[in-house]
């Protein structure tokens, strides 16, 4: 019974990540090529969230496109 849910969290896991690293290469983070390569996505990564950090702290105007 262990092993089963333990096998599940993993399957659920890999899931996720697949899930995360296509997001990266849709979002343009991370090229199609470097999806096994553990520093690339570590980086792309690190770039989306400054990316956050940095649009978060910055106002948006009333004509901005992305208030519409």
């Amino acid at each position: 019974m262990l092993s089963s849910i333990v096998s599940n969290v993993v399957r659920s896991s890999d899931r996720g990540s697949r899930d995360m690293i296509e997001k990266l290469v849709q979002a343009g983070y991370l090229r199609p090529t470097q999806r096994n390569d553990a520093d690339a996505i570590a980086k792309a990564i690190s770039r989306m969230k400054r990316n956050l950090r940095t649009s978060v702290d910055k106002p948006v105007s009333e004509d901005d496109s992305r208030t519409r």
